[in-house]
């Protein structure tokens, strides 16, 4: 699930995030120095704590902007990483709300009270900086969120647009060209449904991307001897019948029909996901395949 925000392979939101955690943890070090001399400085260290705050709060507005937009278009609806990263990001917006009020507090504010509020404030700030880091830390490590696994002779991840037709006709959803290589991937979004289209040997299957386990994007699995295998948990299916190969998945995952006309490929369209998460309306998703 490769991020949306990017250079170079190289993500963004995780390379501004180093700004507020950075800053912020500055500030509490200056805070606690300056207590450490009683009062009796000339007052720079105050000062340098009060700047690296506010240039801490700039940072995490800057990292808000790709972190939202992987939030939409990255995290796989209706999984278990879903909740934890809409908690990570509410987690960040409290936090910078908290750290601008303590700037103001400090710097239009009482010198008096600005004392005595900021580094109690800076303290808690800092629990929540490390909580949300840690969230941070469980998206990347646990559930791979902006993580390409690939290898270098893996084949290019292509997504499509919102496709949609009449429930039980096919709809054409790709073509042969885009399935050079065995394991060849496509998530497709079709009716309001995530569907994987796959290339098994030399035909062409389509199934749920979504685990049946904790909701996790089998387009990102490994498919091998007519099963796919969850990335996160290991549960396994098989891409004929949908049936559970290998927990900790109890459910059967959905397949659909598949038409290979030529160098065309049509899946049956399913009926109307009524229940649509925002990725699909969010316009954020790509045309295009990308590598």
């Amino acid at each position: 699930m490769k991020s949306r925000v990017e250079i170079k392979s190289h993500h963004i939101h995780p390379m501004l995030m180093a700004l507020p955690i950075g800053l912020w943890a500055g500030s509490l070090a200056y805070d606690l120095c300056d207590l450490a001399t009683d009062d009796s400085g000339d007052g720079r260290l105050r000062q340098s704590a009060d700047d690296m705050m506010l240039a801490g709060f700039v940072g995490a507005l800057a990292a808000a902007i790709p972190g939202i937009v992987d939030y939409l278009a990255v995290v796989p609806p209706e999984s278990s990483a879903k909740g934890r990263a809409a908690r990570h990001g509410m987690i960040n917006v409290g936090l910078a709300a908290l750290y601008g009020i303590n700037w103001l507090l400090r710097t239009r504010s009482p010198a008096r009270w600005g004392r005595r509020l900021g580094t109690p404030l800076s303290m808690l700030g800092f629990g929540g900086l490390m909580y949300s880091g840690w969230l941070g830390g469980t998206l990347v490590y646990r559930n791979q969120i902006g993580v390409d696994h690939r290898g270098p002779n893996a084949a290019k991840w292509r997504e499509s647009g919102r496709l949609k037709g009449e429930p039980g006709t096919p709809v054409t959803v790709g073509t042969m060209a885009e399935f050079e290589k065995p394991g060849q991937m496509k998530l497709v979004h079709l009716n309001g449904h995530r569907i994987a289209v796959m290339r098994e040997g030399d035909r062409i299957v389509a199934f749920q991307d979504r685990c049946t386990h904790r909701g996790g994007p089998l387009t990102d699995g490994v498919l091998a001897c007519n099963t796919i295998t969850c990335p996160w948990h290991g549960s396994q299916f098989s891409v004929d019948t949908g049936e559970v190969v290998s927990g900790p998945a109890e459910e059967k995952i959905r397949v659909y029909p598949v038409r290979v006309e030529g160098e065309v490929i049509r899946v049956v369209a399913p009926e109307p996901n009524l229940d649509a998460t925002i990725e699909d309306e969010s316009g954020l998703l790509p045309t295009a395949g990308m590598v």
